[in-house]
């Protein structure tokens, strides 16, 4: 009887001694995935918002007159004026470095917001950061702050709608 004891003994602690270093190894892991996102979520911001930036002075210079005007307050907030007729109107772009992810609230001149949108900054099974729309696509910084300016001037732009736009806008 005290080999039986002996021999379960044994195999539990091995087991338990098994179980213990994957859960530290899970931990681990973790731990390296948190600190990349913690890392590297705040250049995808830095990175949307230069893309911002520049997208806004593209789409001036194209139309030829100041239109959109960007403030930033601090280094985590952005705020856009759309200068349009016959209401103006206006989006706020925070970055959130706790939770990782980019708020966007955009409203007319008069009423209440009517676009919301929380863009996520993820790290996937690979170990990739990255950025998600609310609608779980995954996108570039690009395509993220053409998302926000979509917003801001109002449009719900659809793969479909694109393709009904000339290719090229005269200036």
């Amino acid at each position: 009887m005290g080999a039986n004891m002996t021999s379960w003994a044994f195999n539990a602690a091995t087991r338990f001694v098994q179980q213990e270093r994957m859960r530290s190894e899970e931990w681990a892991l973790a731990l390296q995935r948190h600190q990349k996102l913690v890392a590297q979520a705040p250049i995808l911001w830095e990175s949307t918002r230069e893309a911002l930036q520049s997208q806004i002075q593209t789409f001036n210079e194209h139309v030829g007159r100041q239109v959109l005007v960007a403030t930033a307050t601090g280094d985590n907030k952005v705020a856009v004026y759309a200068k349009t007729e016959p209401d103006p109107r206006a989006i706020t772009v925070e970055f959130d470095s706790e939770r990782h992810w980019i708020t966007c609230s955009a409203q007319p001149a008069k009423g209440p917001a009517d676009f919301e949108e929380r863009i996520q900054i993820t790290i996937n099974d690979q170990s990739k950061v990255g950025i998600a729309l609310s609608n779980g696509m995954d996108c570039t910084p690009e395509e993220a702050a053409s998302h926000v300016l979509d917003g801001l001037m109002g449009w719900s732009v659809t793969a479909e709608a694109d393709s009904n736009l000339p290719s090229v806008i005269p200036a």
